[in-house]
């Protein structure tokens, strides 16, 4: 069963995704990618590709690193966890990017990941952020 809970069996899924947003919002391309396995499939909000593999998720997040720390604000919005094995978390839910002060618009969007472990290490596996969040 899904859980929006954050301890228990997902608590490792949930650390990794809380260092994503932190990574992102800290434009800090090189602490993102430290996130990912080498062999991770990312689709990036505005990916025309399947990225798989480490040159291609290094490209698609590079431009994170060009902007101040804080200039941008990832957040969590609300989601589930769902935990398979003991190597496997699936998160999936909303998150927002928007200013990181002052106004501007915000960006609602998707989020699904597979955070695995291998060995005692847990990254991300699967990465899936797309628009399309709002009324029907």
């Amino acid at each position: 069963m899904a859980s929006p809970a954050r301890g228990g069996a997902a608590a490792p899924g949930w650390a990794v995704l809380d260092r994503f947003l932190l990574a992102f919002t800290a434009a800090d391309p090189a602490g993102i990618l430290d996130l990912f396995w080498p062999d991770a499939l990312v689709w990036g909000t505005t990916m025309p590709t399947l990225a798989t593999g480490p040159e291609a998720v290094q490209a698609y997040f590079a431009a994170i690193g060009g902007r101040q720390p804080g200039a941008r604000r990832a957040s969590w919005t609300d989601g589930a966890a769902l935990v398979p094995s003991g190597t496997t978390i699936l998160l999936s839910g909303t998150w927002s990017v928007g200013p990181g002060t002052g106004e501007g618009v915000i960006l609602p969007l998707r989020l699904s990941l597979a955070v695995v472990r291998r060995g005692a290490d847990w990254r991300i596996a699967q990465f899936h952020s797309s628009s399309g969040v709002g009324p029907p």
